[in-house]
This record gives structure tokens, sequence and C-alpha cells, in this order.
């Protein structure tokens, strides 16, 4: 079984993550608060079909602890933040 990370927010932070953990053959989780067709900083780094794009509510607690239980990751980083 691969190893997950979970990363929360879909920024530059966490594109430049993406590609680091990809090349070292992990399965790249990302939660945003809105799903989007195209995401420039992913694509740009022609990672965006390699990574699972998911939406997530942050406020809402028990949906991020079953997201949690769920996928099991290695780490979580939170990248999120007011656009």
């Amino acid at each position: 079984m691969k190893k997950r990370i979970l990363i929360l927010g879909t920024g530059v932070l966490g594109a430049y993550l993406s590609e680091i953990f990809l090349k070292k053959s992990y399965e790249v989780y990302v939660g945003t608060r809105y799903l989007r067709k195209i995401y420039k900083n992913y694509k740009y780094l022609k990672i965006e079909k390699k990574i699972k794009f998911f939406k997530l509510n942050f406020l809402d607690k028990n949906e991020v602890e079953s997201t949690i239980t769920k996928l099991e990751p290695e780490a979580i980083y939170y990248f999120t933040g007011q656009s």
C-alpha cells in the first residue's frame, strides 16, 4: 500500500509540496473548499492528473475527522487561508 499525504489548500505551497511527494511515490490527496476544473499551479507543474482533489468543509469537525480516518495519511499539511 502506498503512503498517503493529505494537503489542505490548493495554493502554491500545496502544489509544490504535492510535486515533492509525488516524486517520492506517495498518493497525494488535496482537500479544497471549492472544486474547480483547473488548478493552475498544478497544471503548471504538470501534476494535476496525478492528484486526488476533493471538496472538504474545513469548519465541519465531523467531516474533517471522517476524512482523516478514511484516508489514514502519513502526514497532514494545512495551507488554507482567506483569499
